[in-house]
Order: structure tokens, then C-alpha cells, then sequence
């Protein structure tokens, strides 16, 4: 997960200043835009990116990803506008006089093609440093927080109070008949029968601890060697100025 963060956080697009949600409903049409770029719907991708950046119109990294899927459907006059307007919100920082230089040439090459009306060719991916990461990464983790666990850990707590409960009683039992002064007949017959209480919930002490202390090793392992797989959405943050992590249970 943090090699993950550090790769996301690192892109030229996205670099991370402050820490934002996005708008709830911008980051849908980012999901919904992010599955057909992945089955190569382009144009399908291009609409819902396009309310996204509706919602969220100061994003870059939307702005950037809207100009890379004009540019793969072959529109240069909007690809190279969106790129436009990604160069004018890129902040300034260090490493963004290339990233400028690099998109602009970008521009360049658009206008040229727009202007002699040919098809774009946009470059490949590989050769790409600012292609849109629009692709979901499933992570696997260990940690599964469900009713079985609750419920062992909740009775393995249970059973350590109630066991500990026993003991206060037994050694206060004990302490009484330690403490006993033998002045009547009877006395001795009731501290052995305080001696013998104390013992009994001593033991039943040590046997409801014993359990609780297992119920409590039991949750621990039905939290620990369990996995689940967790889907990591990448986003931008509501300034549009850096990376946000979404993360999401699948199963």
C-alpha cells in the first residue's frame, strides 16, 4: 500500500499539497469514466469525465485526462483546449517547467494536425509520463473485521472480567478466613468453610480466564489470517491541485 501511495503521488499530474475529498459525485463520474477508459470506451469515458470536471472544474488531473481521451479519439482541437487549460491551473512547484514544456509541445503538435485536418496520432502510453491512471489496483490485506470476530472478542473480554470478578471474591474469601479469630465452637468449621469457597472460585477463576485469554487468541487469529481484496481508486483532491486514495471493500 505505501509503495502504491508513493507511485500515484509521485505522477507529474498529481502531485499532493493539501489533502481534500473530492466532491462525492465528481469522484463517481471519475469511476464511471475510469471503466470505459479501461474497456476502451472512449467516448463514453470522455461525457462522464466531462461531469466530473463540471463538478470539479479546478482539477487538473481531470483536465488532463479529458485532453488524453480527445486526443485517442482523434479530436485535436478539444484535446489540445483541455491541455490548454491544464497548463493555465498546473501549480506551480518544482518539476513543472518540464511538465509545462512537455504538454505544450503536446499543444504544438495538435494544433498542427487540427490545422491540416488530419487524425491525431497520439503517442504510445509507454512513451507517455502524463497518461491517465483511470485503471483501479486490488490490493490484498489481511484484517477481517466481521461478527465472528466481534463476537469471540467480545466474549473473551467478558470472560476475563467475569474471571477476575471470581478472584476478588476468592481472595476476599481467603482474607476472611485468614482473618477469622477462633473464639467458638463452630469457628474453625466456618473458616474451613471459607478456606474451601475460596478454593473452588479460584479454580473457576483460573478456568474462566483460561477460556477468556483463548477467545481473545481466537479473535486475534480470525483477524489475522484472513485476507480480503481492496480496491484502490486513484482521484484528485477538491482543489484539483493533488492525489487522493479511495479505497473500497470487494469482498
Amino acid at each position: 500500500m505505501l509503495a502504491l501511495c508513493i507511485a500515484l503521488a509521485s505522477t507529474g499530474h498529481a502531485r499532493a499539497q493539501t489533502r481534500h475529498e473530492p466532491p462525492p459525485e465528481a469522484l463517481q463520474f471519475f469511476q464511471s469514466g475510469r471503466d470505459h477508459y479501461q474497456h476502451g470506451r472512449y467516448r463514453e469515458a470522455a461525457i462522464d469525465l466531462e461531469r466530473a470536471l463540471a463538478l470539479d472544474p479546478a482539477s487538473p488531473t481531470l483536465l488532463y485526462n479529458l485532453g488524453r481521451v480527445y486526443e485517442l479519439l482523434g479530436d485535436a482541437e478539444r484535446a489540445a483546449g483541455y491541455y490548454r487549460s491544464y497548463v493555465r491551473v498546473l501549480p506551480e512547484g518544482e518539476g513543472s517547467e518540464d511538465e509545462r514544456a512537455e504538454v505544450q509541445a503536446a499543444i504544438t503538435r495538435l494544433e498542427g494536425a487540427a490545422a491540416h485536418g488530419e487524425l491525431v496520432q497520439p503517442p504510445p502510453d509507454g512513451d507517455d509520463a502524463h497518461a491517465p491512471d483511470l485503471r483501479p489496483a486490488y490490493v490484498r490485506v489481511r484484517g477481517v473485521v466481521d461478527l465472528p470476530f466481534w463476537v469471540t472478542l467480545a466474549s473473551g473480554g467478558g470472560l476475563l472480567l467475569g474471571g477476575g470478578a471470581l478472584g476478588i471474591v476468592a481472595l476476599s474469601n481467603h482474607s476472611n478466613a485468614t482473618g477469622l479469630v477462633l473464639r467458638a465452637p463452630g469457628d474453625a468449621d466456618r473458616r474451613q468453610s471459607l478456606l474451601d469457597k475460596s478454593r473452588h472460585l479460584a479454580l473457576g477463576a483460573d478456568l474462566v480466564m483460561g477460556v477468556g485469554v483463548a477467545a481473545l487468541i481466537a479473535s486475534g487469529l480470525l483477524y489475522l489470517l484472513r485476507q480480503r481484496t481492496v480496491e484502490v481508486l486513484p482521484g484528485t483532491t477538491a482543489d484539483g491541485r493533488g492525489a487522493s486514495l479511495t479505497l473500497r471493500l470487494t469482498r
